[in-house]
């Protein structure tokens, strides 16, 4: 802004705040728009043809019975995440008997402004020594299958109401395109698929009311178009990031057919599914970014795509599933003697759905990935190498994939 330099700092400042003022009562009304689009949208539902979840849910009691001492430890999680205790990033964070600050650090206690996304910066600051990963983390929602698992072991409804709780909490407490939580393409993506697993197993309950829907199905839609918009692609280079928001298209796609964006999100997603596939995997299986923690979450990203496409007869080509079976072969064959991962390059936390041991998960414990892979490629191999049947099994496979597994 070389125009302000005769003039001094305070000029440029209170200018630069006059230009951003018009530009949000211009952004006002774009977001008036933004609700006469979503609107339309929903008007073409007529006739569109419903898709189905990664997996059915009709059968998730019955599997608990035959547990009952996994039942009594999924009961035991859900019931702590009930009084909204949650594990971020090695911290503890209570809000029994208050409302969740989805803009909070709690480490540095520094909160976030409920500002216009790109005037808010994500970067660590030093001087406050804050971390914005903390309520990105939080408002993943990757606790909700729990709550979810919690109503399935007991069909107690205090799951599910606790599920809309915090749903509805958060969409009102994180305006669209205001705060923390609307930076980052990723952390929406990996938010809404996390939603969906509430949205397929409750949204036939009462307590899902029609109002409640209506306001989710806009969020929803919101999400979407954000991630469409803010692509993090810059400079032609794809990484976790790119592919996570390419995922995050690709289920809204697919889930929510009635929507008029549906049909272009879910074709890009799987257009660039298949490039990422392409361009982040070498032929070995082995992922760009040598990182063994950036393979696991590639991998679910991958993996978790591959059998929704395939429950909704989405054709991918054979050098993709190629590829896909050649990463689980690098985690067996990378697996120390004591089962774990030797954690190389870059170490990161990030998973996609987190479907069993949300407190204690072993971040170097990649079996459940070998056994989900000796299901979805039948291979004897890898279940050697997984040892037990992982409970990822039956969420994604159901009772068929854990008997599948037990045949192996």
């Amino acid at each position: 802004m070389k125009y302000f330099t005769l003039r001094g700092k305070g000029y440029r400042i209170r200018l630069e705040g006059f230009l951003w003022s018009i530009a949000a009562l211009v952004f006002h009304k774009v977001l008036k728009l933004h609700d006469l689009k979503y609107k339309s949208s929903l008007e073409s539902s007529n006739s569109v043809k419903s898709a189905n979840w990664i997996i059915s849910f009709s059968k998730a009691k019955s599997i608990f019975d035959k547990n009952p001492e996994r039942k009594s430890e999924i009961l035991n999680e859900a019931s702590i995440i009930l009084h909204r205790k949650f594990a971020i990033l090695g911290c503890d964070l209570e809000y029994e008997g208050s409302e969740i600050n989805w803009h909070l650090d709690p480490r540095s206690d520094f909160e976030w402004r409920r500002k216009y996304y790109k005037r808010l910066y994500t970067v660590s600051n030093s001087s406050e020594n804050t971390d914005c990963k903390m309520p990105w983390e939080l408002s993943r929602s990757q606790h909700l299958p729990f709550l979810i698992k919690g109503y399935f072991a007991s069909g107690g409804d205090e799951y599910i109401k606790e599920t809309v709780r915090q749903i509805y909490n958060w969409i009102e407490n994180n305006k669209f395109l205001y705060g923390i939580n609307w930076t980052c393409a990723m952390e929406v993506a990996i938010r809404a698929c996390n939603w969906i697993w509430a949205w397929w197993a409750f949204k036939d309950d009462p307590e899902w009311t029609e109002a409640f829907d209506n306001k989710f199905l806009k969020s929803i839609w919101q999400h979407g178009w954000y991630i469409e918009n803010n692509l993090e692609d810059k400079g032609g280079i794809r990484t976790n990031h790119y592919l996570s928001d390419i995922v995050g298209l690709l289920f809204i796609g697919i889930m929510f057919p009635h929507f008029k964006d549906a049909e272009r999100w879910k074709k890009f997603g799987v257009q660039e599914l298949i490039r990422c596939m392409e361009e982040m995997v070498y032929p070995d299986g082995v992922s760009f970014e040598n990182s063994t923690a950036y393979h696991r979450l590639v991998l679910e990203l991958f993996t978790y795509s591959a059998i929704l496409c395939k429950r909704n007869d989405i054709v991918l080509p054979a050098p993709f599933w190629q590829r896909l079976e050649k990463m689980f072969e690098f985690i067996m064959y990378c697996m120390r003697p004591d089962g774990l991962m030797p954690m190389i390059g870059d170490s990161d936390d990030g998973r996609f759905f987190i479907l069993a041991d949300y407190y204690d998960w072993d971040r170097s414990d990649f079996r459940y990935l070998l056994s989900i892979g000796a299901v979805l490629f039948k291979r004897s191999d890898l279940k050697l190498m997984a040892g037990r049947a992982h409970e990822e099994i039956f969420w994604l496979f159901g009772e068929d994939g854990v008997e599948q597994y037990g045949r192996l």
